[in-house]
C-alpha cells in the first residue's frame, strides 16, 4: 500500500464515515457490485406459502482479524451515539421504561453506560457486516479500516507523548 500523502483530518474522516454509513443504509437491497452479484444472487426467497425465507451469507467460517475488534467497538459506539442523537432531535428523552407515546427510552444514555448485552447487540451487527465483507473478498477495505483506526490512535498517542 502506498503511503498517504495527505495528513489525516479527523473532521473530514468523521464526515466521510457518516456519509458512507448513510449511503450504505440508503442502497436498495438489489444494489450490488457486479463482482459480488453471484455471491448475493438467490439470497432470500419466498417459501410455498408466500413467507419470506431469509438466506444470509454464511459467515460461520469467517473469523475477524483481531485488529478489527477496535473498529467494531468504535463503530458500535458511533452507531449508538448517532441513534441517540436522532432520538433526541425527535424529542425523545431518557427514562427507565420505554414509552413510545411519551418518547421515553431507557437506552438514551452514553454507550459506556449501556449494559453489556446492549453493547453486544451493536457489536454483533457490525461484526456480521465485516464478516460478510470479508466473505465477499473485500479484505482490502476491512484492512484499510483497521489500519486507519490504528494510525489514528497512534497519531493521538504520539501527540500525547510529545506534550509530556
Amino acid at each position: 500500500m502506498a503511503p498517504l500523502t495527505n495528513p489525516y483530518e479527523p473532521e473530514l474522516f468523521r464526515l466521510c464515515l457518516q456519509s458512507l454509513a448513510a449511503l450504505a443504509g440508503a442502497l436498495p437491497p438489489c444494489h450490488t457490485l457486479p463482482c459480488c452479484a453471484s455471491q448475493a444472487e438467490g439470497r432470500g426467497s419466498w417459501d410455498t406459502e408466500g413467507h419470506f425465507n431469509p438466506q444470509p451469507v454464511d459467515t460461520s467460517g469467517v473469523t475477524l482479524p483481531e485488529r478489527l475488534e477496535f473498529v467494531v467497538n468504535k463503530y458500535a459506539e458511533h452507531t449508538h451515539e448517532k441513534w441517540s442523537l436522532d432520538k433526541f432531535v425527535n424529542g425523545w428523552v431518557h427514562g427507565e421504561q420505554l414509552c413510545e407515546q411519551t418518547k421515553v427510552h431507557p437506552l438514551l444514555k452514553p454507550y459506556r453506560a449501556l449494559a453489556e448485552k446492549d453493547k453486544e447487540a451493536y457489536r454483533w451487527a457490525i461484526k456480521e457486516t465485516l464478516k460478510t465483507m470479508l466473505s465477499f473478498g473485500w479484505t482490502s477495505m476491512a484492512e484499510q479500516l483497521a489500519e486507519n483506526y490504528h494510525d489514528t490512535w497512534a497519531k493521538r498517542k504520539k501527540a500525547e507523548l510529545e506534550t509530556r
